[in-house]
């Protein structure tokens, strides 16, 4: 009896082993069970933001051979900006593309990049946001305080000043109401300039600059031409004030699903595809200046020393209350555009 109690378990053995090996889920994702990361953004389908992020789902379902997709939800179908971070933070969606000023309800550093004259022309845009050691810093000081990952930097665009006259000094500016977002850094960039600053919604601007409401606003090239301010208003003084930035950032355990050389992978795609996406967004800011040309929009460029000081009167107004809140961050941000 004993002996062919010995001879059933041999026989049981392999197949035990095998139903074992059938049932267990592999560790990570692979091309036959891939994992899809949900994500999404305000901007809608056709919009520079959206095109990055699709070119990052691009690029990471080649690099993993289909075993990570990059699922991407434009026009607010996930929600608004708001919303869209948060929930990233608490995990009921992977990612998000969002403005990095909205990321300072998760650390405060995050708040120089809507910050007036914060950056400093283009060499200090390719200096910090598109150089790697930059955003992988910027992701320490986020993740020690969040329950994100930080994956990179987008640009659409600087604002300029948009009136029926030049702003290149205070004194020009001063008088002029400026349509600003509700928007504290967007005031002080109005305020820097010696204008007013009067906060209107997107939607409402066109019929307030209409109407006198106010004397002008601000925005990038592409803004203006779609929204066609240049109907209303006719001297754009490219003060390059703000930089029009996106930035991705993914759930820590969405990121803990993957493979180290998996989650790399996502980290330089998304980077790489950032990077991609400027160079196309710096060709295609010209192409809408060369838009608004024709319906007879006038440019004013600025001189370093005109510029100067803009930028001196908006670091004087950041001094006091927000300087100091970024600390380290913004002594690293800043040495950049060196």
């Amino acid at each position: 009896m004993k002996k062919c109690l010995i001879v059933l378990l041999a026989l049981a053995l392999p197949f035990a082993l095998s139903a074992g090996g059938q049932s267990e889920a592999p560790k990570y994702p692979t091309p036959e069970k891939p994992l899809v990361l949900k994500g999404g953004m305000v901007p809608p389908p056709h919009a520079p933001q959206a095109k990055s992020c699709y070119l990052w789902s691009d690029y990471v379902k080649a690099a993993t051979n289909g075993a990570v997709f990059i699922e991407v939800f434009p026009a607010e179908q996930l929600g608004v900006e708001r919303v869209l971070l948060e929930n990233t933070n608490l995990g009921t969606i992977d990612w998000t593309y969002v403005g990095p000023g909205g990321a300072e309800r998760l650390t405060p550093e995050f708040g120089m990049f809507d910050a007036a004259y914060a950056i400093q022309g283009q060499k200090h845009l390719r200096n910090s946001l598109f150089n790697r050691e930059f955003v992988d810093f910027m992701d320490t000081v986020i993740a020690k305080n969040s329950n994100v990952n930080f994956l990179g930097f987008g640009w659409v665009g600087s604002r300029h000043a948009l009136f029926n006259k030049p702003v290149r000094t205070p004194e020009e500016g001063a008088g002029l109401k400026m349509r600003v977002p509700d928007v504290p850094m967007y005031k002080i960039a109005a305020q820097a300039m010696g204008c007013t600053p009067t906060a209107i919604s997107y939607g409402e601007s066109y019929m307030a600059m209409s109407q006198g409401v106010v004397d002008g606003a601000e925005g990038p090239y592409q803004g203006i031409h779609d929204v066609k301010w240049y109907e209303v208003r006719k001297v754009v003084t490219e003060t390059s004030h703000v930089e029009s930035l996106g930035a991705i950032f993914m759930y820590k355990n969405s990121m803990a699903k993957m493979s180290p050389e998996q989650q790399k992978l996502v980290r330089d795609n998304a980077f790489k595809a950032m990077v991609d996406s400027f160079e196309i967004a710096l060709k295609q800011d010209n192409e809408y200046k060369e838009k608004l040309t024709k319906f007879g929009v006038q440019f004013i460029t600025l001189t370093e020393a005109q510029k100067q000081v803009f930028v001196k009167r908006a670091q004087a107004l950041l001094e006091k209350d927000y300087i100091p809140k970024w600390g380290n961050a913004w002594k690293v941000f800043s040495d950049l555009a060196k």
